[in-house]
Parts: C-alpha cells; sequence; structure tokens
C-alpha cells in the first residue's frame, strides 16, 4: 500500500500511468466533441461494428459482449442508448428471434470514422515525441506488464 504523504511514493510509475491514462480519456474526449461524437460512451464499440460492416460479417449481441470482453448487461445498457440515439440498429435473427444481429447506421458509421480519426490524432500527439525504437520500448513494457497481471489473475482464478 502506498504512503501518499511521501513525495517518494507519488513518483512511482502508477502514478505516472494514472497520470497518462487521465489525459489520455480527456484528449479523447475533448477530440470526440470537435467531431460531434462527445455524447458516445462506446466508440470502441461502434468503430469494430463498423470494420465488420466493412468485411460484409454480421454480428450478434453476445459475439460483441465476447469480443470487446464487457459483460452482458454493460453491452445490453450501452446498445440500447446507441440505438436510441440513432447510431446502431438491432435486427432479431430470422431463425432464433431471441438473437439479436446489431448493425451500425449511416449516423453511426460516420461518428466511428470521425473517432477513428481522433484515435489516430491522439496517438500522434502522444507519440510525437518519441523516436520509433522508444514507441517500441513503450508498446514492450505495456505488453510485459500485462502478461505478468494475466498470470497474477490466472494464478488467483483457479484457487478460487
Amino acid at each position: 500500500m502506498f504512503d501518499y504523504d511521501k513525495k517518494e511514493e507519488l513518483t512511482n510509475p502508477v502514478w505516472a500511468y494514472r497520470d497518462l491514462t487521465h489525459s489520455h480519456r480527456r484528449a479523447h474526449d475533448m477530440a470526440f466533441l470537435s467531431v460531434g461524437a462527445g455524447g458516445i460512451g462506446q466508440p470502441m464499440l461502434l468503430i469494430f461494428l463498423l470494420k465488420r460492416s466493412a468485411k460484409g460479417l454480421e454480428t450478434t449481441q453476445k459475439e460483441l459482449a465476447s469480443i470487446l470482453k464487457i459483460s452482458a448487461p454493460t453491452l445490453t445498457v450501452s446498445l440500447k442508448s446507441l440505438e436510441k440515439n440513432g447510431y446502431v440498429k438491432k435486427i432479431a435473427d430470422e431463425v432464433d428471434k431471441r438473437r439479436n444481429h446489431i448493425e451500425i447506421t449511416e449516423k453511426g458509421a460516420t461518428a466511428a470514422r470521425g473517432c477513428l480519426r481522433c484515435l489516430k490524432e491522439i496517438d500522434t500527439v502522444m507519440y510525437q515525441s518519441f523516436s520509433d525504437v522508444e514507441r517500441q520500448q513503450v508498446a514492450d513494457y505495456f505488453s510485459r506488464m500485462t502478461v505478468n497481471l494475466n498470470n497474477y489473475i490466472a494464478e488467483r482464478e483457479t484457487h478460487v
């Protein structure tokens, strides 16, 4: 546990990461607002649907939840909001009416393309003073941390 009163604790890389994620999120929010996509709670959901649609692939709610690694209830809430605002539409499966296929609308596709432009712009800004080698090092560090945390999770899941 951190002693928040000690200055040396505040320089821990975890705090730098928290600052980074906070600034990254704020930059995305500002950029999304600039392209009229500020009210979209799940831009990655729209981007994913746009890419699937471009490949001619249908997507069910169950597939979306699994691929995006979000719970079914969380996805349901997001989809209801996106559908209400005209970004997506649900289409009942002709064979199994309990299954819904999710399609992106033209409004959703326009918003998703705007979000993609924003994501690319923010990444460019974030890495503007980095060499290619440094960018790769950052990616490698994050990959190693992800593996370490996934191993930690897996070890504990087997003991639960």
